[in-house]
């Protein structure tokens, strides 16, 4: 019994040195054999490396671990003048920080990935062969690099295999911009809409701008309120689910409305929208709004899209060209 109340004591003791003589020690040196943080945590043979507004670096006998400043003792917290909202706003801007840093890495290594495209062998209708880098191209020409100049090539005389890697490489690059593009709208507070989100939590979509990707299926104005004013088609999500409910203002308020209430001027996303074929994959930006009180009453209690933006994905005759050249899509690494 003895030995057992000598050794508490003992503990008592040393709990009691650490506490005293850490803060005596700090205040000459970064060196601590007892470092006392928040929640009882004790670091032992502590040495704080470095400091930030909001973390300090704590090498101590368990290894390396970084330290919120709100944890260490109140007099490291003066020492290193801690101060809350400096340090929430060092933690947003190392945020923001890693995700331009990730940003910039996905860029790389999509480029890389251009790079290692290198060197393809354009084969022409005619027979001859051109070795060179995609470097982009339009509806009708292809510019390739070769040796530092850049050639232009018709997209028409190409064989059919590259035409289909001339798809598939535009494809490649619009996808990276709209990736980029999402990254974008998700930090601006948008969401992607699916059919089942628009209609299983109406909560989370009403009046919240999104986008949906999606495939074009038709126009039909069938089911849109006053539709002598909007344009409405149809689309099926990524989930394959067919949504009915889009539409698109016919006209846009002019630069004098509301004073001149007549002022409306046509809205240039229709023929967008008309010139669209089944199939095509498209983006659609807009805004899910509140079931109108038309569809109230006629008990069609759906919401319905308003569409503002639409940007191709990929549309329905490259994907059969890139599906058709040789029965499969065209490797773009070789």
């Amino acid at each position: 019994m003895k030995t057992q109340l000598a050794l508490i004591f003992s503990l008592v003791t040393l709990a009691a040195w650490a506490q005293t003589n850490s803060v005596q020690i700090s205040a000459q040196t970064n060196l601590f054999p007892f470092l006392n943080c928040a929640s009882n945590v004790i670091y032992t043979n502590a040495t704080i490396l470095s400091v930030t507004p909001a973390f300090a670096d704590v090498e101590f006998d368990g290894g390396l671990e970084r330290v919120p400043l709100q944890n260490l003792p109140e007099f490291l917290q003066q020492r290193y003048h801690y101060n809350p909202t400096n340090a929430a706003q060092f933690e947003l801007t190392q945020k923001v920080h890693a995700k331009d840093q990730k940003l910039a890495q996905t860029a790389h290594v999509a480029e890389q990935e251009r790079l290692d495209a290198a060197n393809h062998s354009w084969l022409l209708k005619n027979g001859a062969v051109f070795s060179g880098i995609y470097v982009s191209s339009g509806t009708s020409t292809v510019v390739v690099n070769k040796g530092g100049t850049n050639y232009f090539l018709t997209i028409a005389d190409l064989s059919a295999n590259d035409q289909a890697y001339v798809a598939q490489m535009q494809l490649a690059q619009r996808q990276a911009r709209l990736n980029a593009e999402a990254d974008q709208m998700i930090s601006a507070g948008m969401i992607e809409y699916s059919v089942k989100l628009i209609d299983n939590f109406p909560e989370k979509v009403e009046s919240q701008r999104g986008w949906m990707d999606a495939e074009f299926v038709e126009i039909n104005s069938d089911r849109v309120d006053f539709p002598e004013a909007r344009l409405g088609f149809e689309v099926q999500d990524k989930n394959n689910d067919f949504y009915y409910y889009c539409y698109a203002e016919k006209e846009l308020p002019g630069n004098n409305w509301p004073n001149d209430i007549s002022d409306y001027n046509p809205n240039p996303l229709i023929p967008v929208i008309t010139n669209l074929k089944n199939g095509d994959k498209v983006r659609l930006v807009g805004s899910v709004g509140a079931i109108s009180p038309a569809a109230f009453l006629s008990g069609d209690y759906q919401r319905f899209f308003k569409v503002e933006k639409v940007e191709m994905i990929e549309t329905a005759a490259e994907k059969k060209l890139i599906e058709d050249a040789a029965g499969e899509k065209p490797d773009i690494s070789q």
